[in-house]
């Protein structure tokens, strides 16, 4: 499964926060971590998503890419999840 990155980037600029707040959140060292895992560089730990979810007001579920979603819904030109 896919972490959709997209909807957790664009539900953190809806709601204001930046990524050095999420970074604090998250109890990261430094908001390259958070920004790194954002990108896609790194994966977001399950208890992190977990975090994300109750922060950004995600259902987790929302949070994951499904494969049959992947294949209706993916933009082929940079490869996210619309939603």
């Amino acid at each position: 499964m896919k972490i959709n990155l997209h909807l957790i980037k664009e539900k953190r600029k809806s709601l204001g926060f930046t990524i050095n707040q999420m970074s604090e959140f998250l109890g990261l060292s430094d908001s390259s971590q958070y920004w790194k895992r954002e990108k896609g560089h790194y994966n977001f730990k399950v208890d992190e998503l977990s975090a994300l979810s109750e922060k950004l007001n995600i259902p987790f579920n929302d949070l994951f890419c499904l494969i049959q979603f992947l294949k209706r819904k993916l933009n082929k030109k940079n490869r996210r999840c619309l939603r």
